[in-house]
């Protein structure tokens, strides 16, 4: 059910319309709820949503996956991915993004030259740049429908159980409908209706659109995973790194160490270190 290890991926929270998800404990009504108002009533609590935190791990096509997220609204984004010998670090701060990474993740998006030159640094970069499509996740009413509202299949309720001391109430997806998947989701049964913990069993059901407003790239691979949630509305320190260089000021041929000289033609990007590097995190057209 947990789109999260396919970047983008995440789920969540709603009491009572205009306010936030933190509220006293007490039953809130889920547990007698249907399945689909179940879901609709996380739906809009996560959409009033603040601020979240998620830890995620999984495996997909390529390996095993471990994500941390934290989300601040309005737009404020941080989040860390390792996938396998990959590791990358994004902040949406600002107004601008910023992206840390490891030399192997490098290597792959940019060649050799460019990773020994942006490794372990912080690279500040347009807004749109470098999130794999993760703007929506700081847009409430995105947020909600790509993380819960969409591709959802057959639902069922589960029973109860605990998660973390509190009670929920458990939603069953069967994977049976286009980008549906396996899975469980288990819903705080008191206090507000927030999204506790979320498993996704086996991989997604096949045929459904990508969805780019939702940062769809490329179909979910996604076998199995398991997601927890925490600190919502919390306050979250999320704020620009500092000293973070700006990808827009590495010029080719300049300190930078791209070659290709000072004046004249600038080299070509498939020969020059830098300017690969500018265009991998340059905006989509």
């Amino acid at each position: 059910m947990s789109r999260v290890p396919a970047r983008a991926a995440v789920l969540l929270l709603v009491l009572t319309a205009g306010c936030g998800a933190s509220r006293p404990s007490g039953p809130n009504g889920e547990a007698t709820r249907g399945p689909r108002q179940i879901l609709s009533d996380a739906e809009g609590a996560l959409a009033r949503a603040r601020s979240f935190r998620l830890q995620a791990s999984g495996v997909d096509r390529s390996g095993a996956l471990a994500l941390t997220l934290a989300v601040s609204t309005p737009g404020k984004l941080m989040l860390t991915i390792d996938h396998g010998p990959q590791t990358e670090s994004l902040i949406l701060a600002g107004g601008s993004a910023y992206i840390q990474a490891n030399r192997s993740f490098w290597s792959q998006q940019v060649g050799a030259r460019a990773a020994a030159l942006l490794s372990g640094r912080w690279i500040k970069a347009p807004t749109q740049a470098g999130l794999g499509g993760l703007n929506f996740l700081t847009d409430p009413m995105h947020r909600a429908r790509c993380l819960l509202g969409s591709h959802v299949g057959t639902v069922t309720k589960g029973g109860s159980a605990n998660v973390g001391g509190r009670p929920a109430v458990v939603i069953a997806t069967s994977g049976d409908a286009p980008g549906s998947a396996p899975g469980r989701l288990y819903v705080a049964a008191s206090g507000a209706p927030v999204p506790l913990r979320a498993v996704q069993t086996g991989p997604t059901h096949p045929g459904a659109p990508l969805d780019r407003s939702c940062g769809q790239s490329t179909p979910d691979t996604t076998r199995h995973s398991d997601t927890t949630f925490s600190d919502y509305d919390k306050p979250l320190a999320i704020a620009p790194p500092k000293g973070a260089v700006d990808i827009s000021k590495l010029q080719p041929g300049g300190n930078g160490g791209g070659g290709g000289g000072g004046g004249g033609t600038p080299p070509s990007s498939h020969n020059n270190p830098v300017a690969r590097a500018r265009l991998a995190v340059a905006p989509a057209s």
